[in-house]
């Protein structure tokens, strides 16, 4: 049957009809909440491009990210999300793309408190030369002298043509939850037979206008649609949005991503994809006729069992479970986000989580590489490696490996190798370097260095 596609996972057991133990399934790894403000950059009148902030110098040129046209006048305003932090100073740096040339650097002389929120204005001098990206960054620091760094491209161009391009974007997304409306959307889609019409969990320009409206789901929007400025010129713009909706009990993650080219007579569609995967909720019925039930997923699960195939380990929306079919208790082990840490911070998803082993006692070793949303690491990116012992019902932090270039960067590292053998040794590449890691002494060693693609090739298990 073609509509709602779900991903389940059979167990291998028979279980109770009521299986979990609730004693503690509301484990998470103990970390501090999320402190770091989020800056908005005010673009067309709309805050859009919101920016996480860095608590070390990232090497800027790797952080693409977002791009901020300024305003005619080379100005910006900003938005600043403090979620309560004191904010004693607020500074910015101007640089070439590259980084590697520092073009102004200035302290805001003044800007306007209003509860929890900040606005100002950048006033960028005439240094800069028009029709070129430079980095923008800019430096928060809160009242213990605490700094973050915020790292955004800008572009002093006209003729960008923002409000056609972000209304199209706006319209063309809300129309999609109203059939009717979105009867004028037919224009711009493209249905053939390349279309994957068999989950909702993926739309794109091919798909059908049932799949495009959301078939029978009838979600509801529940937090506020971020825009992401990605790339933009005098015709074409790349535009993502990303938001919650809630559909029947269950919520899920939703990306958009558009590229489009003004044309003389309207906006022209050169690419859609929507991304939605849902929020898995331990607290809730997710076992029916002995399935776990994942929910609408276009992520691929990972998931792994260990030796005796009673312990089912997974990672859903960054956030790793292990449910242990002998006592039939569900885990949540790890995650930057729950019940009490719900916000765009935590929310935050430059990361990702990886099972490296699963012993037969329910221990689990496993990954978080990318940027760090809340915690000891709060605004670094690296790859962080946790232990979780299931008899203590804890997880403990036994290293950390920094970097300062992007998550995407590291991601394509973490993929080509990150592996831990039957010997608690780990393997890793990082920046063209691997490194072997004795998990018992904690002890790192380089086995080689200076790789590059052509001198590097793994199995797709990483093993080999």
């Amino acid at each position: 049957m073609l509509g709602v596609f779900v991903t389940v996972f059979l167990l291998s057991m028979a279980v109770a009809e009521h299986f979990f133990n609730r004693g503690n399934t509301d484990m998470t790894t103990e970390m501090g909440k999320a402190t770091l403000p989020i800056v908005y950059m005010n673009v067309n009148d709309e805050y859009v491009n919101p920016l996480h902030g860095y608590t070390v110098d990232m090497e800027g040129s790797y952080l693409r990210g977002a791009i901020t046209p300024l305003k005619a006048n080379r100005e910006v305003d900003i938005l600043i999300d403090t979620y309560g932090a004191t904010i004693s100073k607020i500074g910015y740096e101007v640089r070439s793309k590259d980084m590697n040339r520092l073009i102004e650097q200035t302290d805001l002389d003044s800007y306007q408190y209003e509860n929890d929120m900040i606005t100002a204005t950048i006033p960028i001098k005439d240094l800069i030369e028009p029709d070129q990206e430079y980095m923008l960054v800019i430096n928060v620091t809160d009242g213990v002298g605490k700094v973050a760094r915020y790292y955004t491209r800008i572009i002093n161009k006209s003729e960008l043509y923002l409000t056609d391009k972000m209304s199209f974007v706006k319209d063309f997304s809300a129309k999609t939850f109203d059939r009717e409306a979105a009867a004028e959307l037919k224009v711009y889609m493209e249905t053939n037979a390349e279309g994957d019409n068999s989950s909702y969990g993926y739309v794109n320009i091919h798909s059908n206008f049932k799949q495009l409206t959301w078939g029978d789901l009838q979600p509801i929007v529940s937090s506020e649609k971020e825009l992401y400025i990605l790339e933009i010129d005098s015709l074409n713009a790349c535009i993502e949005l990303s938001y919650r909706v809630f559909i029947k009990n269950e919520y899920y993650n939703v990306k958009e991503h558009f590229r489009i080219r003004r044309g003389s007579d309207r906006m022209h569609l050169m690419e859609y994809e929507r991304r939605m995967n849902q929020v898995f909720d331990e607290d809730k019925n997710v076992l029916v006729n002995g399935k776990i039930l994942h929910g609408i997923l276009e992520e691929k699960l990972q998931w792994t069992e260990n030796s005796a195939a009673n312990i089912y380990c997974f990672v859903q929306q960054n956030a790793l479970y292990s449910f242990n079919m002998y006592n039939n208790n569900l885990t949540k082990v790890f995650s930057f986000y729950d019940k009490d840490n719900n916000d765009l911070r935590t929310r935050y998803d430059a990361h990702r989580v990886k099972i490296l082993s699963v012993d037969d006692a329910g221990n689990i070793r496993f990954m978080v590489y990318g940027y760090m949303d809340r915690g000891n690491h709060e605004g670094e990116v690296g790859a962080c490696i946790y232990f979780y012992d299931s008899g203590l019902n804890t997880v403990e932090e036994e290293i950390f490996f920094p970097y300062t270039k992007s998550f995407q960067m590291l991601k394509q590292d973490m993929g080509a190798l990150s592996y831990i053998n039957r010997r608690n040794i780990l393997y890793l590449l990082m920046e063209g370097n691997v490194y072997k890691v004795n998990m018992e002494s904690r002890k790192v060693e380089t086995v080689a260095e200076g790789l590059d693609d052509n001198r590097f090739v793994s199995s797709v298990d990483n093993s080999m």
